[in-house]
């Protein structure tokens, strides 16, 4: 049986701020407290760079297929951040609505 364990998660609200938080769960953060700390029902998990590190960045999936899409500007720095390190492009660099980062853990890189 796996042990959940307890993820150092920052909500980055489309809206600006940040809420830093932890979310238990067995292989990352638990989707259904994730689900409502974003305000969606499908996430997608791509990367992020903050300060030279690299964090997983939970956003939502279907962000812009919804009427009141809202730029998140800082988890948009971000992920860019993160495409140019990895020498990756993608054709809308943006993301819309809440984020988070979450920070890896030494388990995730194996």
């Amino acid at each position: 049986m796996t042990q959940e364990k307890s993820y150092n998660v920052v909500i980055l609200p489309a809206s600006g701020g940040i809420i830093p938080t932890q979310v238990t769960g067995t292989d990352g953060p638990n989707f259904k407290d994730m689900y409502a700390y974003l305000g969606c029902t499908t996430i997608e998990i791509t990367g992020a760079t903050l300060n030279g590190k690299d964090y997983d960045l939970y956003i939502d999936e279907e962000g812009r297929l919804g009427t009141d899409v809202i730029l998140n500007e800082k988890a948009t720095q971000l992920f860019n951040d993160w495409l140019e390190k990895e020498g990756r492009t993608t054709m809308i660099p943006n993301i819309i609505g809440n984020a988070a980062l979450v920070e890896r853990t030494d388990d995730d890189e194996l």
